[in-house]
């Protein structure tokens, strides 16, 4: 929400000094009568009189400005030639209609553009001239200012809003990249301008990725602690299904690394082997590369947090220098639970696996029975893809401390319950 005495102040500022500028900028096409040649028409100087801008409820900001001019040319006949000076009152009001306005860009809609230009005087350095001279001169440059000045004022009410809309952009820390808030389009109400922010994920890489607002059927429920309306459920989907698994991970079998490398090693061997004798036992060199299938996906609760996400995990035998011969393809769906914890202001999630799901995909033998793969794989996906998981998580902290110009809820506990941030019972907040 922006106030309407700080954005008309915006607006006076952007416009005055914008509008001078401009106005400075602007060239008249010559004027070529009888005898008598006016070229280089230019404004030389020009007066801001205070901006006004009047609020208009429901529609926008109506805004009038006075300017003085002294427009400056050189008069050229064959009597004499001088410095012509013309001086000009410019009193210009329009409506400028912002539902419609796009920010960060260099239109707006300017309806109902009115533009009154009052001759002060002209005065030519010529011994004589006639009426006429004086009179068309006039009407040229009148004519050209009434063209000419409501596309500059629509610069610069355009420059006005762009500066309002940088100034109120957000951006909050994480642990691995940055939560940026956009402010949008404003809005008009009956007692502010209204202007909506998008919320961006943007990546170490600096790719932006938009966050999606929830659909407007979305109804919180009144158990929900406040910190899922502080963060937002589709906020942290956003954020931690581009941390978790972003890329391939290798994992290589050792008991070193995995205790149950033994067991998966014998049953992938007898497995292979059962469909083909002429296959070597396999034996410390299995190789198991983990892709992200369905990004993760985050549900928020009073007391918990779900997270699920399906990976697949393809098995391969990996000796000396050839290139890994895949084994079996299987599709392994998580469920997860999540703790939250409030650690310097941001929020810590750690993952702890609920349900597990496999699901053969593809082996180099056809179809094989898994049934026995389960417990090596699930003690796998246990010490080794749970804890990567975690480790991202914990990369992807979101803070939910209060930023400029944001006023994010603060999280409450809520009695009888466990709390979502401190997980105590009983603590009122």
């Amino acid at each position: 929400m922006v106030p309407r005495e700080a954005y008309e102040k915006a607006c006076e500022k952007s416009v005055t000094g914008l509008f001078q500028s401009e106005m400075e900028r602007l060239k008249f096409p010559g004027l070529t009568i009888t005898l008598v040649a006016i070229n280089g028409l230019h404004v030389a100087k020009v007066i801001m009189l205070p901006v006004k801008s009047e609020y208009v409820p429901g529609v926008g900001v109506k805004v009038g400005f006075s300017a003085k001019l002294k427009i400056l040319g050189t008069c050229w006949s064959v009597l004499l030639s001088g410095l012509t000076t013309i001086n000009v009152h410019v009193d210009c009001n329009a409506l400028v209609l912002l539902p419609k306005y796009l920010p960060l860009t260099s239109s707006v809609v300017v309806k109902d553009c009115q533009c009154a230009v009052v001759l002060n005087d002209i005065s030519i350095n010529l011994l004589d001239i006639r009426a006429s001279v004086t009179a068309s001169l006039g009407s040229n440059i009148v004519l050209a200012l009434q063209v000419k000045t409501p596309v500059i004022l629509s610069a610069c009410m355009s420059f006005g809003h762009s500066k309002i809309l940088s100034d109120m952009n957000c951006v909050l820390p994480l642990e691995k990249g940055k939560l940026l808030y956009v402010a949008q389009t404003p809005k008009v109400n009956d007692r502010f301008i209204e202007i909506p922010i998008q919320t961006e994920y943007l990546a170490d890489n600096g790719k932006k990725i938009p966050i999606l607002p929830l659909p407007e059927d979305f109804v919180v429920s009144p158990e929900l602690n406040s910190t899922s309306l502080a963060i937002g459920e589709n906020v942290i989907t956003s954020i931690l299904s581009y941390i978790v698994f972003k890329k391939p991970h290798s994992f290589s079998c050792t008991p070193q690394t995995f205790i149950d490398t033994l067991s998966l090693e014998l049953i992938v061997s007898e497995l292979i082997v059962s469909k083909c004798p002429a296959c070597t036992p396999i034996s410390s060199s299995l190789l198991i590369v983990t892709k992200l299938v369905k990004p993760l996906k985050v549900g928020l609760d009073v007391n918990r947090c779900a997270m699920n996400l399906s990976v697949r995990l393809e098995i391969m035998d990996k000796k000396g220098t050839k290139k890994p011969l895949l084994l079996i393809a299987l599709k392994a769906e998580l469920a997860l639970t999540a703790t939250l914890q409030l650690v310097e202001g941001k929020v810590q999630f750690t993952a702890f696996l609920d349900r597990l799901h496999f699901k053969l995909l593809s082996s180099i033998v056809g179809p094989v029975d898994i049934a026995r793969l389960h417990k090596p794989l699930r003690s796998f996906t246990r010490k080794i893809i749970l804890k990567e998981i975690n480790f991202y998580l914990h990369l992807g902290k979101i803070p939910i401390s209060s930023a400029p110009g944001l006023k994010p809820s603060i999280a409450h506990c809520h009695p009888s319950k466990r709390c979502l941030v401190c997980h105590n019972k009983g603590k009122k907040g």
